[in-house]
This record gives structure tokens, sequence and C-alpha cells, in this order.
């Protein structure tokens, strides 16, 4: 996240590049204002799950394009940790010193990757359906270790909210899914 701030401070710009981006800050604008006048929720032609990150943001730090950036600034940089986790989950049965060194070089990879790093400096769905997805692919591999339901419980909700972030992400249910039955197969 310094690096993403770094850049902002070296490079101002406030997200909003494109129609898309527009088009994000627009309906969250809107969508939180239906919400504290009426309860209703607007029609939009994209789903409403960063809209809605971003409705979360606009309340707690202020109407800006600043907060709404930082939704992408602050799940972009999850990315990374999160890339770290999932590297040291998949690796960790060929011992934790080589599981370990693996998933810093690919936090390192994903931290300072060109495309993420514009994806979390625009108001755009990208960087967080992304961090999303991460963190329901490593609470699959959490799952398919241990067992326990709540990594399954978090693999779920992170994979829908992803979803409802971004649609293309519907298309992770199908190796989450064939993951979990294989796990279930070689228990029972």
């Amino acid at each position: 996240m310094v690096l993403r701030g770094l850049l902002l401070v070296v490079r101002p710009f406030d997200g909003l590049y494109g129609q898309d981006a527009f088009a994000y800050y627009n309906y969250a604008l809107e969508l939180r204002t239906n919400l504290l006048q009426n309860g209703t929720i607007p029609a939009f032609f994209w789903p409403i799950g960063f809209p809605l990150h971003l409705v979360f943001a606009l309340s707690v730090l202020g109407v800006s394009p600043l907060a709404a950036q930082l939704v992408s600034v602050i799940t972009g940089a999850l990315v990374a940790p999160l890339t770290y986790a999932l590297t040291r989950e998949v690796l960790i049965e060929r011992g934790p010193q080589h599981a370990r060194s693996a998933a810093l070089v690919a936090g390192l990879i994903v931290a300072v990757g060109g495309q993420l790093m514009i994806s979390s400096l625009s108001i755009m769905s990208d960087a967080t359906a992304l961090m999303w997805a991460t963190l329901s692919a490593w609470s699959v591999l959490r799952y398919a270790r241990t067992l326990k339901w709540s990594w399954f419980g978090l693999a779920v909700f992170a994979l829908s909210v992803a979803v409802i972030t971004r649609w293309a992400m519907a298309l992770l249910a199908v190796p989450w899914t064939l993951a979990v039955l294989v796990t279930w197969r070689k228990q029972w």
C-alpha cells in the first residue's frame, strides 16, 4: 500500500479515468443517496458489489473521489499478502522454509505488478474482485487441508462477494467446486 501511496504523491491522480470509472463513481453516489433517502437500489448495468464497497467508503471517509479510490488502493494492496498466503498454503508440504521463500517471491511480484498497480489506482472493480477471489482461493486450500467448515464458509462468502463485484469471477465456482469434491472424496 505504501508503494501505491507514493505513486499517488508523485503523480497525483483521482482514480477517475475513462467512462467506466465515472460510471462506478456516479452510480455509487446515486446508490448512497437512494439508500439514505428511501432504501431503493437504482438499476445499474454492472454488478453492484463494487459500488457497495464505494458507498461504504464514501459514508465513512466523505464524498470524494479519493474515498472511492482508496477502495481500489487498499484491496489492490491486499492481493500481495493474500498471494503470499495462497502460495505458502500450496507449498507447505514441501517444507516451511521452501514455502515461505516461494510465497515471499510471489507476494513481491504481485505487490509491484504493473497491471494490478494500475487497476488499484483507478476507481474500478478489478482489484477489488481480485482481492476477494484470492481470499476465496486461499480459503478453499485451507479448507482442503484442515476440513474446518469456517474456511469453507469464508471461501463461499469471498467468492460470492467477488462475483457480485465482477461477474467473470463466477467462473471460479467450477474449479473451487471440483477442489472441494476431490477433498471430500479423499476424506470419505
